[in-house]
């Protein structure tokens, strides 16, 4: 049976968060479908346009491994529309589906209510998260990478390290020293 992950992109996801994830993926031999809001092409932080695979409202058929929600630039560019709540839930609270989200890519999960009770880090102070109004602040941990269970979160600077997670957390033989971000001097 094919392997299935499913990457949602938010306007201006983060496309180096993104760029490690999706080599571990891929081996692990993974196909990786992407959604966004109406299926409507998005433009990434670094102005990459993807057109996705899927909109929001048709990922109900569709058998996956993964959920990845990568950051994106702002918080206001999801705010009207709940369709992002919707998907998020119908696809998070399948028990078989490890769920992973980078730095604004938290806030997203938090929103539809599917962290529960499970620990999480993000990119804001307790205060910030606390003026948000949607993260239960008893579950945040001062880390920079949290794995509970089949919920992985982390800030943006740990996407490297929330490539791994999310590889160890699938049983993908990746090869860490593939993702090398060290120079070698000449």
């Amino acid at each position: 049976m094919a392997r299935a992950a499913l990457v949602l992109l938010p306007p201006g996801f983060s496309e180096s968060e993104l760029g490690v994830t999706l080599g571990v993926l891929r081996a692990g031999n993974f196909t990786v479908a992407t959604a966004s809001a109406g299926q409507q092409p998005v433009r990434g932080e670094g102005g990459l346009t993807v057109l996705p695979d899927l909109g929001l409202d048709n990922l109900a058929p569709y058998a996956i491994e993964a959920l990845i929600v990568p950051g994106f630039t702002s918080l206001e560019s999801v705010q009207n529309e709940p369709g992002w709540d919707v998907a998020i839930r119908e696809v998070a609270n399948r028990p078989e589906v490890t769920v992973g989200a980078v730095s604004a890519g938290v806030y997203l999960l938090a929103r539809a209510g599917v962290l529960g009770a499970a620990r999480w880090t993000a990119p804001w102070s307790a205060a910030d998260c606390r003026a948000l109004g949607v993260f239960r602040e008893a579950w945040r941990q001062e880390a920079p990478l949290v794995r509970d269970g089949r919920f992985i979160t982390a800030c943006g600077w740990a996407h490297l390290e929330f490539a791994f997670a999310l590889g160890d957390a699938l049983k993908i033989p990746y090869r860490r020293e593939q993702f090398s971000l060290v120079t070698r001097s000449a």
